[in-house]
């Protein structure tokens, strides 16, 4: 039997969306900047976004989705620090087109994605380039439900998708440790999903994907989980049987497969972490001689997502795109194939 694709998710993350000018590209990090990159040399979520970055995205958004049943999802970090200025560009070129003072325009036109959103850790800083300080008030109109609702696709009579998403920033206190090393915290959060899940319990035939923004395979403090979010996460892909984690983050994208077990039957759990979509992938020679930034940063990335029907098997399969002078190229990625999610045995 041939394979039958019954669903694509097309899986962007760590916008970083920044101050701009009249033509919609990112104006250069200021001194503030410079002196957090003498600390972390890799807080290059500061840098802002391309315009070029965003015209190839809405290039190939427009041709992968084209006649194809294709659900859009955002894994956090829409912005640089989390200013209204940012939140209002990047919702705009998520949900409809950004429009510049110079008259250009560009989108992505998908008027629901904010409902399969979540934010990141940038999203929750104070609104100004600073870690540090209570999270600007924006970003709870911009993701007003944490966890979000599911998002259910009807993928046959026997399957459905599932999308949970929460906020792995939720319990971060803006002057903690976890919030200068860019830590999860959200126990809260991972309970009340826990609660959705149970309307659930019985649709055995349903595959369940859960977006985040921190990545469970960084086992690192720095950037990484608090050890009880991580207890509890594996608790909730256990007892509410999760197939799928998309997250970001890390701007490096990558896949883990994993074999879930609980007292009746076992799975695979697929974590695809994408890299960071819009953010400038290229910083002045004047930064690398200076010492603030390093030559070579990660290129821009997305992930596609195809659920596939199979000999009655469905199986999950991931495609990376990275981002070139021609637009997003595939690129495939290490360790990663097609993963059997249904039947569960």
């Amino acid at each position: 039997m041939a394979d039958r694709v019954l669903h694509t998710l097309f899986h962007v993350s760590d916008l970083h969306v920044g101050e701009i000018d009249a033509d919609g590209y990112p104006g250069l990090p200021d001194a503030i900047v410079k002196r957090w990159w003498r600390i972390h040399k890799e807080c290059y979520g500061f840098l802002g976004h391309t315009f070029q970055a965003m015209r190839q995205l809405e290039e190939f958004f427009a041709d992968a989705t084209a006649g194809v049943p294709t659900t859009l999802v955002v894994t956090g970090d829409l912005t640089t620090c989390g200013a209204d200025a940012e939140f209002d560009i990047a919702t705009a070129f998520l949900t409809n087109e950004a429009t510049f003072p110079s008259g250009r325009s560009v989108g992505l036109r998908a008027t629901d994605v904010l409902g399969r959103s979540v934010p990141g850790n940038h999203d929750h800083w104070p609104g100004r380039q600073w870690i540090l300080g209570p999270r600007n008030e924006r970003l709870l109109r911009v993701f007003p439900d944490r966890p979000f609702k599911p998002q259910i696709v009807n993928l046959s009579d026997a399957n459905r998708l599932i999308i949970f998403g929460i906020n792995t920033d939720e319990d971060v206190h803006g002057f903690g440790p976890s919030r200068l090393f860019g830590r999860a915290k959200c126990v809260s959060q991972l309970i009340a999903l826990e609660e959705q899940l149970k309307a659930f319990d019985d649709a055995d035939g349903d595959i369940r994907v859960l977006l985040l923004h921190h990545s469970r395979m960084h086992q690192e403090r720095r950037l990484g989980l608090t050890t009880a979010t991580l207890d509890r996460l594996n608790r909730v892909i256990e007892k509410g049987r999760i197939s799928a984690l998309l997250c970001g983050h890390l701007h490096v994208p990558a896949v883990k497969i994993q074999r879930i077990a609980d007292a009746q039957t076992s799975w695979n759990l697929i974590e695809a972490r994408c890299g960071t979509t819009l953010q400038r992938d290229i910083v002045p020679e004047s930064w690398v001689q200076a010492g603030f930034a390093s030559a070579t940063l990660e290129p821009n990335n997305l992930l596609v997502h195809q659920i596939v029907e199979l000999d009655g098997a469905i199986e999950w399969r991931t495609a990376s795109y990275t981002r070139t002078d021609r637009g997003f190229r595939e690129q495939p990625l290490a360790d990663n194939g097609p993963v059997t999610l249904w039947k569960r045995v």
